[in-house]
């Protein structure tokens, strides 16, 4: 559908955001318009995971890679997958991810309780159950420990119950996801902040 709306609007560039569908489209539309074509990698699964999730239709990754885009990516390890995938050296540009320094900052309020906090969407690959399961351990030596998680996703129901096995669900918060303007408020109300995961770009 991206393809057909941009068939029928003026294009100056085409931007495909991730290596999926989006940069396939991306790329189609760049060559039927004759327009330059920018791809963003960021994605830190492995290859054989992305395409073991696309099975028969696993041949259609490697058609993210190309000579003629411009690739944008927030790692050297990216840069090297795709120069690996026959990408030319100059055609990839390193913007690592940043942060607006002006919206996160804060002056640390004094409470009596120990705040950890995370941020992530709540899947497999975040690691958020190794935070819960790290928590009775922390206790031990901090009893008034707290557990903050911003995000929402599939695995909150499971990390729910896992909070529960473990005897700390009422040291455990879910926020929910929060609104970009009402995370810096959040982290500011924590003295530790844990970001695990299994895979990142």
């Amino acid at each position: 559908l991206s393809v057909l709306y941009g068939l029928f609007h003026r294009n100056d560039v085409v931007f495909g955001l991730l290596e999926n569908q989006a940069a396939l489209a991306a790329r189609l539309l760049a060559w039927f318009k004759r327009v330059p074509c920018i791809i963003n990698l960021q994605s830190g699964d492995t290859e054989e995971y992305i395409k073991g999730k696309l099975g028969p239709l696993s041949f259609l990754y490697s058609l993210v890679y190309a000579k003629k885009p411009r690739y944008v990516v927030l790692s050297r390890y990216l840069k090297e997958r795709a120069m690996a995938h026959g990408v030319p050296e100059d055609s990839i540009t390193i913007i690592p991810n940043g942060v607006d320094t002006k919206t996160f900052h804060c002056v640390k309020p004094k409470k009596a309780d120990s705040v950890i906090i995370t941020a992530s969407r709540l899947t497999l690959k975040n690691a958020v159950d190794d935070i819960i399961r790290a928590l009775p351990i922390v206790q031990k030596s901090i009893p008034k420990a707290n557990l903050v998680i911003c995000g929402a996703g599939e695995d909150e129901p499971k990390l729910r119950v896992l909070a529960q096995e473990l005897g700390v669900q009422d040291s455990v918060k879910f926020e929910g996801l929060v609104p970009y303007n009402d995370l810096p408020g959040k982290l500011c109300e924590a003295d530790v902040f844990v970001r695990p995961s299994l895979s990142e770009g």
